[in-house]
């Protein structure tokens, strides 16, 4: 099967099959071992060496070579291409992260993109590109924030398990510069995400609709206990990957996915694509999450209201049926939680109003420190990434960050392209996005590395599409996607 649109690169189809299997039966064996991670990193770098020798037929000196390549670079792009696509895979593994400390963890997936940054710094050619003046202003303010923090007597820990999740927004943009080059390698990245969704998806749906299936796996699912979220409305515990706060990941996912089933070519990866994208809907459903079912429901109207092929009236219809459709399924209770944020009096709705109180907290923080904020770490936990870095770096900085990435949307809005895929994910991505931009604001997900790093990636191939679509080259590679 010519999986990957060329004849000689089917080996790499089996490399991430190996790679998901090995994050599956590491996370059976030890999911709450401090081992689990060194041992997932083993298997993920004895597979990688394994086929890229024998896809290359190297020999045994040349292995050797490349177990080195800070002394002699030799690392070809194939390798990096190879690393980034388990990269994408890891996004499976959830929350089994190596502890350093109790406050400070490494999740594999940041240990693969900085190994793989590394290895491109040891090419002979240059990066492609600087990162953007935004992103360097908000990134030396962040590095400001360190020496803030360390003033106001912040531990290190803390300190650095905020600021790392920032900073892997440099290895992320540019190793995904590097593979991300034309539609073949952009529709393997999404084949992988559809898989990967397609994985949690499932699982989460049999652990809540069928628990005594999971039972004999009580070493992967953790006791599954009801949360109800709402007064009559059981959440899925989706414990196998850490919680339903997975509903972020699938909610910014969702119609990106669905965006690569619209121009899949192949008519059984585009019907596994529309079946993911069934369950990933459902998932974000029964998550619980209402901020997620927010940003699932916004993504699919931006998505429709972006369509050259429908106009106001069909937007229209679409969020008439929405609405009755959010009436039918969401729990009444779930409606009133405005009032609870407004004050109303009669409502009870705790999370709401802790959520609130914490807002509230994190603003008067920013008043008091408007400028330099409190350091990373030193807002505590606001509960709304946007206020938490405001508290924390300032008002400057938090401009900084907004401008970088609201201008990725609004340089895709403005993208103009007679190739079809470009325009459809140019919808899908600006859709991810501002599902992702909603949880930023409600949700605190900048302290977890599942979730931002797989929001990094999303940032990292709306730049790659923009470069691709006013690249002449890539007018040739259109026909592998319709």
């Amino acid at each position: 099967m010519n999986f990957f649109g060329t004849s000689n690169n089917a080996y790499r189809l089996w490399l991430i099959t190996a790679g998901l299997l090995a994050i599956a039966i590491g996370g059976y064996w030890i999911p709450q071992s401090g081992w689990a991670i060194p041992v997932l990193l083993v298997l993920w770098g004895g597979v990688v060496l394994f086929i890229i020798s024998a896809g290359r037929r190297l020999s045994f000196q040349t292995a050797d070579t490349l177990s080195t390549p800070l002394e002699q670079p030799v690392v070809d792009n194939r390798i990096i291409q190879i690393g980034f696509y388990l990269f994408l895979a890891s996004f499976a593994i959830g929350w089994r992260q190596l502890w350093l400390t109790p406050r400070l963890a490494v999740h594999p997936s940041e240990a693969m993109i900085w190994t793989l940054f590394v290895l491109r710094l040891t090419q002979k050619k240059p990066l492609s590109e600087s990162l953007s003046g935004t992103l360097k202003a908000f990134l030396a303010l962040g590095l400001l924030g360190v020496f803030v923090a360390f003033i106001y007597q912040t531990a290190w820990d803390i300190i650095l398990a905020e600021f790392r999740l920032f900073l892997v927004i440099i290895p992320v943009i540019h190793v995904t510069r590097a593979v991300v080059c034309n539609a073949t390698q952009w529709r393997v990245s999404f084949l992988i995400i559809a898989i990967v969704t397609f994985y949690i998806s499932l699982l989460g749906l049999i652990e809540y609709f069928a628990p005594e299936m999971v039972a004999p796996f009580s070493s992967f699912f953790a006791d599954t206990n009801v949360i109800y979220s709402q007064p009559g409305f059981a959440r899925a515990d989706f414990t196998f990957w850490g919680g339903s706060i997975v509903n972020v990941f699938l909610a910014m996912m969702l119609v990106p996915i669905f965006g690569t089933a619209t121009v899949e070519r192949d008519s059984r990866w585009k019907l596994f694509l529309m079946i993911t994208t069934v369950l990933c809907a459902v998932a974000v459903y029964v998550a619980g999450g209402r901020g997620s079912w927010l940003g699932a429901v916004g993504a699919v109207a931006i998505y429709v209201f972006l369509s050259p092929k429908l106009g106001w009236l069909k937007l229209v219809m679409f969020l008439v049926f929405f609405y009755y459709a959010v009436l039918y399924f969401v729990p009444s209770t779930a409606i009133d939680n405005i009032y609870a944020v407004s004050g109303a009096e009669g409502y009870y709705d705790s999370s709401a109003l802790v959520r609130a109180s914490r807002i509230r907290a994190g603003i008067n923080l920013i008043k008091q420190n408007p400028y330099l904020g409190r350091g990373w770490g030193g807002s505590g936990w606001v509960h709304s990434d946007l206020i938490q870095i405001g508290a924390n770096l300032g008002l400057l900085a938090l401009f900084f960050f907004l401008y970088w990435y609201l201008s990725h949307i609004w340089r895709l809005y403005r993208l103009n392209s007679s190739i079809v895929w470009v325009w459809v994910y140019k919808r899908a991505l600006i859709a991810g996005l501002a599902a992702a931009l909603l949880s930023l604001s409600t949700q605190a997900i900048i302290v977890l590395p599942p979730l931002i790093i797989p929001l990094w990636f999303l940032v990292a191939v709306a730049e790659r599409l923009l470069v691709l679509a006013s690249s002449n080259a890539e007018r040739n590679q259109a026909p592998l996607l319709l």
